[in-house]
């Protein structure tokens, strides 16, 4: 079932009042050799790179 606008608004409303993006950039090489290794954890990605920030700072993912 669709988002509806009025939802996918309230969404994008929150998600400026709340989120903050964080990124970087890496030779291809090596971010070619973090998605492999990413992908042999069962892990995406983001959920990789969200683990590194959550358990530097002290966070479990469910706080």
């Amino acid at each position: 079932m669709p988002v509806s606008e009025a939802k996918s608004k309230n969404n994008a409303k929150w998600d400026k009042e709340n989120m903050i993006k964080l990124s970087t950039a890496a030779r291809k090489e090596d971010a070619e050799a973090f998605r492999a290794w990413a992908k042999s954890q069962g892990l995406s990605v983001h959920a990789a790179l969200l683990a590194y920030v959550f358990e530097k700072i002290g966070k479990s993912r469910r706080q």
